[in-house]
């Protein structure tokens, strides 16, 4: 089902009537009218900029249907830019100026897992939750205070793996990006769980490889070492301007037309990219937890809310966004509503304690690596009307149990 048979299915009257209405548990005896701090950082200027406003888009938008409100109480958002390098010194002061705010609640927002390893350290100490929309990893030494609201970015590979090994017809070529401590999380899960069904690498050495992290990087000579080596499709984690330049040297190279598919993690044609990708990219197979086709109520009123707030479909960013808010509010909610004192550390055992429901993925619970236990999707890249859109083609197993 596409996007535009979502939207032309639902009564839009009534979620029109929702959007003016709001739908919130505010109004409380008790309840305190001083508003909550909660934090939001990412890259909103730099190469992931589309990545990092449509996050805050999901945000503001959960926020309007709840009167701007989570748990009852009224919300300010402190944002804070943490630019394109979580390396640099932009990213830090960004980071420090956040954690410096007074009476902040909890943090949100991350679109890069550099951010996460940066701040667990903080958020820690100061026993402050964050829940990350996007960038989520296990690979830190303590995940007390730290929630994925998306994924792992472990998750999509290992539920591609398999399919893979059963469906590309022959050896894979394995193409990572060195992310430093989390390549591990997006290329040797996939290379694991695909051995594992078996699959046969096409890569020289029998391991994968990895591209450098940068916007410069070209991927002419792996396409071609692929293609010397026989592959059957390739498997990549690319993001960013670099995912841009993977499709177009894919397309340019003629691998498309020799019938080598590409396999990927969800990054690759999410979001805005994928229309500066434009046709290049049709065909491409990805794994992911979200699109905007998913048939649940949940997610057919979210579609439409977000088309008339924004005036287009939403991406999956703005879904995680929105599911962060969600998960915050049921948990300030659960503990307004006992009328305990909202702290951090009241806000991270709430949090612990929650079954997420009426989220545009479905209901679902947190892992014990605390991210969402959840079913994947293979999607494919085709036109829905005349707009490119990851399409639900077949359903992946459910990680994270």
């Amino acid at each position: 089902m596409g996007v535009r048979r979502v939207l032309a299915g639902l009564a839009a009257p009534g979620v029109l009537l929702l959007l003016a209405a709001g739908c919130t548990s505010d109004g409380g005896k008790g309840v305190s009218s001083a508003p909550i701090k909660i934090g939001f950082i990412a890259d909103m200027s730099g190469i992931q900029k589309g990545i990092g406003r449509s996050m805050r888009d999901g945000l503001d938008l959960y926020l309007k249907l709840h009167n701007g409100r989570l748990g009852g109480r009224r919300v300010r958002v402190v944002q804070r830019d943490a630019g394109d390098d979580p390396t640099s010194t932009k990213a830090t002061k960004a980071e420090k100026s956040l954690l410096d705010q007074r009476d902040l609640l909890a943090i949100t927002g991350i679109s890069d897992v550099r951010t996460v390893l940066a701040m667990q350290a903080p958020v820690t100490k100061r026993k402050l939750p964050l829940v990350s929309t996007l960038a989520c990893t296990d690979q830190v030494p303590d995940l007390t205070y730290l929630w994925c609201a998306s994924n792992l970015t472990s998750d999509p590979p290992e539920a591609l793996g398999a399919y893979v090994a059963k469906n590309a017809g022959g050896k894979v070529y394995v193409l990572g990006t060195d992310l430093g401590p989390a390549k591990g999380d997006t290329t040797q899960t996939f290379v694991r769980t695909f051995k594992a069904a078996g699959g046969k690498l096409a890569n020289p050495n029998g391991q994968p490889t990895y591209a450098p992290y940068s916007n410069k990087t070209s991927y002419r000579s792996y396409l071609t070492e692929a293609q010397q080596n026989g592959a059957k499709a390739i498997y990549v984690w690319a993001t960013g301007l670099q995912a841009v330049q993977f499709v177009k040297d894919y397309q340019q190279l003629g691998l498309k037309s020799q019938g080598i598919r590409v396999y990927a993690s969800g990054p690759l044609t999410c979001c805005d990219l994928l229309q500066v990708e434009g046709p290049a990219a049709l065909g491409i197979y990805s794994s992911l937890d979200y699109t905007p086709t998913l048939d649940n109520d949940a997610n057919r009123e979210f579609v439409v809310a977000y088309q008339h707030a924004y005036g287009t479909a939403p991406n999956e960013p703005a879904a995680y966004g929105y599911s962060a808010a969600s998960i915050l509010d049921q948990a300030i909610s659960s503990l307004t509503a006992d009328g305990r004192k909202l702290t951090g550390q009241a806000v991270n055992t709430a949090i612990a304690n929650l079954g997420i429901q009426n989220d545009p993925r479905g209901s679902w619970q947190f892992s014990k690596k605390h991210a969402p236990v959840q079913k994947f999707y293979l999607r494919q890249v085709r036109m829905d009307g005349s707009v490119l859109s990851n399409v639900l083609v077949n359903e992946l197993p459910t990680i994270g149990e």
